[in-house]
């Protein structure tokens, strides 16, 4: 495996609200916080009946004090407690998993949700009727109220102008005020066992999107914890590892850092969860890909003309080559990637190009990038980035008549066809690969829209609405599922015990459904993925535009392990 260091762009922005900013820096810890290095242990934290594995179990007990006022029980003062949703180890103090189970269901949907206006609502809750919740169970918990805060960097106008071309900025107002229309939805239909639940923005004006300071973006982070002391943050970024690890290190739950390497959420276990698939799974995914479809074998979905130095479609071996950021929780996943592909029988180890995260910067680094894939002979790069990078790389290949096959991994949301729309269209008829987002339906007919409607407003959600709609649903089964005595054990406990929601089988061959699977190491929620090929005439399912991702098989969704030898990807025209 080679690697060269280039600089690309960086600033990774959010998607149908893709925003963020680069953060790095030690976090500071106050007294009675939990004590980390790189992260909080994933043993010391340990809820008593948690076993040494990860896994909520019966095993000995190792829990500490939990951090923040009104927790003098420390984190297992409920063993099994978490909302009963699947089998618990410990005497349950929560509701049970369906209806039938005691208590008033009737707000239930007839399959046993909590409410059947949403697909993935978790398993029915009764009625809570009163009684003793356990107060200040947490930092951000109190008998009343459970306090998250959503996180807002300063956003750079250069990023705004790329992402106004697909309607996809709106301004913080909006957003804001699509913030309290969930945090009314969550309240109204979700069981909080007697709390509320407060959603509240926190402008973090140094803190910028791009270019990175990492100084005033930590000092954002630590004046968070200490102005609002949140239960948890949601922060749909795909970057800044450092950053959620202060939150780790305070003892805030954190939502968000897409694509990180697994270790950035099991080694921070109870305190990292995200909606979109961890970087070593989407790198595993990929490579099964890569190596049952199309390792050692010429590069057939190129330009006619891969480049003058490379040489022609069909008559050069492939060679991956793998662009990532330059922050170790996406370099290890890169690096896995490499180490899949490197025993399943290309001639050359991929090489891999490391990005750093700039946007002053981006279209001298770009160039810069696409030198080196040309120096390696790449035939084949899979972009495991940002959404915003490839605007700039894939102009530059086509400046330099460089045209491989762009292989997506499924991550960045860069199969989602308003962001594939953002790129180079020479480049885009070159791309094809697994895909982590379901079959998009109308923008109307989205959960962001029908939340929308259902609290008594008009029309469709903002067009940036659909991400943060997903990271609200998901904080709300998390609170639901822990039961009443709210901590970040009772969350993974509850979490853990989900049973798996949508994909192929379950949905009944549904392509809108993506299988939502949680599971011991595993604390994101995407697990499977389509197969697509980028067209640019092909009307959208969002907004019946031209220019969006093609499923194969009807949008057939493939769990890890189980993608076929076949590759029935069209030739390129050009």
């Amino acid at each position: 495996m080679t690697r060269a260091r280039v600089g690309l762009y960086g600033p990774l922005l959010l998607f149908v609200l893709v925003q963020a900013l680069i953060v790095v820096g030690a976090p500071s810890r106050a007294p009675g916080q939990l004590e980390v290095g790189a992260a909080p242990d994933p043993i010391a934290t340990q809820a008593p009946g948690d076993t040494d594995d990860g896994e909520p179990g019966t095993g000995a007990t190792a829990g500490t004090e939990a951090p923040g006022p009104g927790s003098p029980t420390g984190s297992g003062a409920t063993p099994g407690g978490g909302g009963g949703v699947g089998p618990t180890t410990g005497p349950t103090s929560g509701p049970t998993s369906g209806p039938g189970g005691g208590g008033d269901t009737s707000h239930c949907s007839p399959d046993g949700r909590q409410t059947a206006i949403l697909y993935y609502a978790p398993p029915c809750a009764p009625k809570w009727e009163g009684g003793d919740n356990g107060g200040a169970t947490w930092q951000g918990v109190t008998a009343d109220t459970v306090t998250v805060a959503v996180f807002q960097e300063q956003r750079n106008e250069a990023v705004t102008q790329i992402l106004a071309a697909e309607g996809l900025r709106e301004s913080r107002a909006a957003e804001d005020d699509y913030t309290a229309v969930f945090e009314d939805f969550l309240n109204e239909h979700f069981e909080f066992y007697g709390r509320r639940l407060e959603l509240v923005p926190f402008p973090a004006p140094s803190c910028p999107e791009t270019p990175p300071e990492p100084a005033p973006c930590t000092a954002e982070a630590n004046r968070l914890i200490q102005e609002v002391k949140p239960f948890a943050v949601i922060w749909p970024v795909p970057t800044y590892p450092e950053i959620f690890d202060i939150f780790a290190a305070n003892g805030v739950i954190s939502l968000g850092g897409w694509h990180h390497d697994n270790s950035y959420f099991a080694g921070r276990r109870p305190f990292r969860w995200d909606v979109l698939m961890d970087g070593t799974r989407t790198a595993e995914l990929v490579g099964e890909y890569y190596c049952k479809k199309m390792a050692g074998q010429m590069a057939t979905h190129t330009g006619r003309v891969i480049h003058r130095d490379i040489g022609l479609r069909g008559q050069v071996p492939r060679r991956l080559g793998i662009l990532t950021p330059e922050s170790d929780a996406h370099e290890r996943a890169a690096k896995r990637l490499a180490e899949v592909v490197a025993g399943c029988g290309d001639p050359q180890p991929p090489e891999i190009v490391l990005y750093s995260q700039n946007i002053v910067t981006a279209t001298q680094q770009a160039s810069a990038n696409t030198q080196a894939f040309i120096a390696a002979d790449v035939t084949t790069i899979v972009c495991l980035c940002d959404p915003i990078a490839p605007v700039f790389r894939t102009t530059n290949m086509t400046r330099n008549e460089y045209f491989p096959e762009n292989l997506i991994a499924g991550s960045g949301l860069l199969d989602f066809d308003k962001i594939g729309r953002l790129y180079d269209k020479a480049q885009m008829a070159h791309a094809f690969g697994p895909s982590h987002l379901q079959v998009q339906p109308p923008h109307s007919q989205s959960d962001a829209s029908i939340v929308w409607r259902d609290q008594g407003r008009s029309g469709d959600a903002c067009g940036s609405c659909n991400l943060p709609a997903s990271y609200y649903q998901l904080i709300g089964t998390m609170i639901q599922v822990a039961g009443p005595h709210l901590d970040p054990f009772t969350v993974e406990r509850g979490m853990l015990a989900l049973p798996d929601r949508g994909g192929w089988a379950e949905s009944g061959r549904d392509p809108t459904k993506v299988l939502a699977r949680f599971g011991s190491g595993d604390h994101t929620l995407v697990s499977d993925a389509k197969i697509v090929y980028w067209s640019n005439t092909a009307s959208s399912t969002i907004d019946n535009r031209p220019g969006s991702w093609v499923p194969l098989d009807g949008g057939r969704r493939w769990t890890p392990g189980t993608f076929t030898s076949d590759f029935r990807i069209p030739v390129p025209a050009s």
